[in-house]
């Protein structure tokens, strides 16, 4: 169930419209009216039209009336975008893909989706093509895409870590973060962190990456560190060194939220 924090009180009010479901294989559905569905996406509260959304703040247009989402086959290879109109519910379903993928940033025309590689659809016309092969991205925004890499300098890269509650980045564990134009091929280097893993929890407002380091041996990741990068290689703003595990992480405005462990989560 949705509901607003009132600062600076930090006091909560559920909100009785804010009612979410997830109706099982990863589909997500609204309990009010018009219902509108997505599919394996933080939930979040759409300002401009004033309601809770299935999907996630990546995958709505930034004007809020629309998001896209891609309805992946149980137990086959295809998926299916789907672009909704958040007014009426109403669904335009694009053809299927012969890939399973997420649609991972949408710019109210472009719909990004990471599956096999980077692909990009025109929700106007229905047009595909692929922007990259990389196999690392972690997430797209702007165009632009969020990788993770392993240092060939790193004396002891990352090789182990425990179950997360997050999804795996790409099923493999990274010492840096980088930023890719898929365009240019521009490469930057964001953060290096010799022997330990790092997880890119998401962006705050600005656009700067938050992320988690795991310390090794163990790579527990309820002892992470969490940063804010302002710039590429600076030293980062310290968010929490562990004493509390921090994850689904969502901006809003100068604000970053974070789920836990711990009853009610957390707001810097």
């Amino acid at each position: 169930m949705g509901g607003f924090v009132t600062f600076p009180g930090r006091t909560y009010q559920e909100d009785p419209a804010g009612g979410i479901v997830w109706v099982g294989d990863g589909e997500v559905v609204t309990q009010a009216d018009p219902k509108l569905h997505a599919f394996g996406d933080s939930p979040f509260y759409d300002l401009a039209m004033k309601r809770w959304m299935s999907a996630g703040p990546g995958q709505t247009a930034p004007d809020g009336r629309t998001y896209a989402y891609a309805a992946n086959e149980l137990g086959g290879p295809h998926a299916t975008v789907i672009l909704v109109n958040v007014a009426t519910g109403a669904e335009r379903g694009f053809f299927t893909m012969n890939m399973h993928a997420h649609v991972d940033d949408f710019d109210g025309r472009y719909a990004y989706l990471v599956g096999d590689g980077v692909w990009r659809m025109d929700t106007s016309t229905g047009a595909l093509e692929q922007v990259s092969r990389e196999p690392s991205t972690i997430f797209v925004r702007g165009g632009n895409l969020w990788v993770g890499r392993v240092n060939r300098a790193d004396p002891s890269p990352p090789n182990a870590s425990p179950a997360r509650i997050e999804l795996p980045q790409a099923g493999r564990l990274f010492d840096s973060s980088a930023l890719v134009n898929p365009t240019t091929g521009t490469e930057t280097t964001w953060i290096y962190s010799p022997g330990q893993e790092l997880f890119l929890l998401g962006l705050d407002a600005a656009g700067h990456p938050v992320v988690s380091i795991s310390h090794g041996p163990d790579f527990n990741a309820r002892l992470d560190t969490v940063l804010v990068l302002s710039s590429p290689g600076d030293a980062g703003t310290h968010i929490s060194d562990g004493a509390v595990l921090l994850n689904h992480m969502q901006a809003d405005g100068s604000r970053l939220w974070f789920g836990s462990d711990a009853p009610g989560g957390y707001c810097v």
